[in-house]
């Protein structure tokens, strides 16, 4: 489902059609492996981590360098972070759906404009 390959593909796809990203940070980039920053403004962006070797995708929403929300997979595995709980893994139905970046990207619209934060 996930890839480096196929987040980097999503990510320029959504950057492109976002107005609401004021720019893209590619921290860390190799074969298997990813880390990026994608900003709405500067205390509030979106953090991805991609290693394809272990199977582990991250994606979080972050606000003044605490989560906000997240998705987590872990060999295959998902879990969910929720806007309310931040620190809580949700392991209902809902929170073990596999997601691809956009997806979250979606979700994290979503939770940006309930909570006011841009």
């Amino acid at each position: 489902m996930n890839s480096v390959d196929s987040i980097l593909q999503e990510i320029a796809e959504v950057q492109r059609a976002s107005y609401l990203i004021v720019r893209t940070e590619i921290l860390e980039h190799e074969n298997t492996f990813l880390k990026a920053r994608i900003y709405f403004k500067e205390e509030l962006y979106m953090q991805v981590y991609r290693n394809d070797e272990y199977g582990t995708t991250n994606f979080v929403l972050i606000l003044h360098d605490e989560r906000v929300y997240g998705r987590d997979e872990i060999r295959g595995k998902w879990h969910r972070h929720p806007e309310n709980k931040p620190y809580v893994h949700d392991t209902s139905q809902n929170g073990e759906k596999a997601v691809k970046f956009k997806e979250f990207f979606e979700e994290v619209k979503i939770i940006i404009h309930d909570l006011w934060l841009i």
